[in-house]
């Protein structure tokens, strides 16, 4: 039986010597026997090399301490925090670092946990984009086969379930949506990010406005992952929705709110009403123009070939509104106009299906048609 070991995470005391940094000292010397008669200078260097291999060994070996594999799970955990790595503008030296990986037939990539950056000693320094420093303290040892291995990194379970075969195995399949530094969906094997670098404090805080509320919804091989934090803001909310297909062993991303822009192009003004059009389905839509609105747009002489963009998606519901016996997703959002400020808040309605998530319409929060929906919100 598999034994788990969890270490917490070591910083080392940082030792100054004069003229050599940690880093310098430490490359000259061997760090794994599995690269025993391989000279330094045989070793491949830089990110753009890795990212290119098929396969990969990898051990890890903290500042101080002595080499572990790892498996293949955290082995591309790690692969994925380092493609969030970006060559700092001025490339100045990482001088010490907290644990070095050791990738086979490469030079060991140093990284500096506190930094948020990573080197392979050859004059270029990676900093992370998007990674919770916080993340590395929980890494799990575990004992596989009688060897120490590093094996993931600690989850907290958000919301699972089972679902029929998707993966045409014969056998139900395990679907979880989990917490390790990252937000992740799981699906059998197959195991994305949905969303970078998130603290615990969003996870778990005891104030409830402060913490993400999560959804998962679940058609046949699509996933639909919703995420909304309630800390207050000018719009009241943030709300995150992604779709993710499952297909060939693998999660694919193919829709996500992230990537909403223009709503609504501006086609003309006519006294106190805006013609516009629904850029999703060409549908006219009228506005109705209250005097605040008039005072917004009133120094435009012009306003055909502009447009509504998104702004902000502020929250989501499930709720049947055709009264068809399924659940449509209802998105709340405030919408820009591109030239000015005014902007008006809206719900879009999508379908979500077994193919996927379709737009449906549009309704503006101060239309009659918006009666129902409003009281889903407020």
């Amino acid at each position: 039986m598999n034994t788990r070991i969890r270490f917490g995470l070591i910083i080392a005391l940082i030792f100054v010597i004069s003229g050599c940094s940690d880093i310098e000292r430490d490359n000259s010397q061997s760090f794994s026997s599995e690269q025993t008669g391989i000279t330094r200078q045989d070793l491949k260097t830089g990110l753009n090399h890795l990212l290119q291999e098929e396969s990969y060994l990898l051990s890890v070996q903290q500042k101080g301490g002595k080499p572990y594999p790892a498996t293949d799970e955290f082995t591309s955990l790690i692969l994925e925090i380092l493609k969030r790595g970006e060559i700092t503008e001025h490339n100045e030296p990482l001088a010490n670092y907290d644990v070095a990986f050791m990738f086979e037939g490469f030079q060991p990539i140093f990284f500096s946990i506190e930094q948020k950056k990573f080197s392979f000693n050859d004059g270029k320094v990676y900093r992370l984009t998007q990674w919770n420093k916080k993340q590395w303290s929980r890494y799990i040892l575990k004992e596989i086969n009688g060897e120490v291995m590093y094996d993931t990194f600690e989850k907290d379970i958000l919301k699972q379930t089972t679902i029929a075969d998707v993966n045409e195995d014969g056998e139900d399949d395990h679907v979880a949506l989990y917490y390790n530094g990252d937000l992740r969906l799981k699906v059998h094997d197959a195991d994305v990010m949905v969303m970078p670098d998130l603290t615990e404090h969003a996870i778990s805080s005891i104030i409830p406005s402060h913490q993400f509320q999560h959804d998962l919804k679940i058609k046949d091989q699509r996933f639909l992952v919703g995420t909304t934090y309630h800390f207050t803001n000018k719009y009241g909310s943030t709300s995150f929705l992604d779709v993710f297909r499952y297909e060939d062993g693998q999660l694919i991303r193919e829709w996500s709110s992230e990537d909403l822009s223009d709503v609504f192009e501006i086609k003309a003004k006519e006294g106190q009403v805006l013609h516009i059009e629904d850029t999703h389905n060409g549908e006219l839509v009228k506005i109705s123009l209250q005097e605040h609105d008039q005072k917004l747009l009133e120094t435009k002489e012009k306003l055909d070939k502009e447009y509504f963009y998104v702004q902000h998606v502020t929250n989501y519901k499930f709720y049947d509104a055709d009264r068809d016996g399924e659940e449509e997703v209802i998105v709340l959002i405030h919408a820009g106009h591109s030239t000015s400020q005014f902007s008006k808040s809206l719900f879009q309605i999508y379908d979500f299906n077994q193919n996927g998530i379709q737009y449906q319409k549009s309704v503006f929060m101060d239309s009659k048609a918006a009666d129902h929906l409003r009281d889903l919100f407020w």
